[in-house]
């Protein structure tokens, strides 16, 4: 598969092809098409500049605000739905949350509530809800970790 040219990669490009270096060359080095350096040059050249238009990967998701924390449970509690009525619920309500992030907020309370209910059990329900919440909390701050 063809690699991306960088900016980086577009100026190695520009000054092997100003030192003489045939483009079918410099393109074999860079791992791309001929094209895309004659694409490139061209590009600096009307410009006058290296430029690269686009942005690698999807843009970074944000992390829930404190509101949408408190507001997800909050309106689970008022109905006792799933995340697609509990979506269109707040959606009606004038917040603007997707479905992924209400499922993420339920998912995150709901191993909450299990946590709860195994301490309550025994002693060694208590240890292994312990883990299991230091799991949990592990994971929630991995994904966010990842989203931001």
């Amino acid at each position: 598969m063809a690699e991306r040219l960088t900016a980086e990669s577009i100026r190695y490009a520009m000054n092997q092809l100003e030192k003489g270096k045939k483009v079918s060359v410099v393109a074999a080095e860079l791992k791309v098409t001929p094209r895309h350096i004659l694409e490139a040059a061209g590009r600096v050249q009307g410009e006058g500049s290296v430029h690269v238009l686009y942005l690698p990967g999807r843009p970074a998701l944000q992390p829930p605000s404190r509101e949408e924390v408190q507001m997800v449970p909050d309106a689970h509690q008022l109905e006792k739905v799933g995340v697609l009525r509990t979506m269109t619920s707040l959606r009606r309500a004038g917040h603007n949350t997707s479905y992924w992030r209400v499922y993420r907020l339920m998912k995150g309370e709901r191993a909450g509530r299990i946590f709860r209910c195994k301490v309550a059990k025994t002693q060694a329900g208590a240890i292994r809800a312990q883990a299991l919440q230091l799991h949990v909390a592990h994971r929630l701050a991995h994904h966010e970790r990842i989203r931001v």
